[in-house]
């Protein structure tokens, strides 16, 4: 089975969403824009949050 790659033109942080979404409007872009997305992961036996059942 053949893999499908898709060309990435530009990453942008998800704070420069707006950048990003001008980017897409204006057709600048070859490939696909991706928002990078950072998840801090909380301090070994921290509490809050949701546990792994989500609750």
């Amino acid at each position: 089975m053949k893999r499908l790659r898709l060309p990435i033109d530009r990453v942008f942080k998800l704070e420069r969403a707006a950048e990003a979404q001008a980017t897409v409007s204006a057709n600048a872009q070859f490939g696909k824009i991706v928002l990078a997305v950072r998840i801090r992961q909380p301090a070994f036996g921290a509490r809050g949050g949701h546990d792994r059942e989500g609750r």
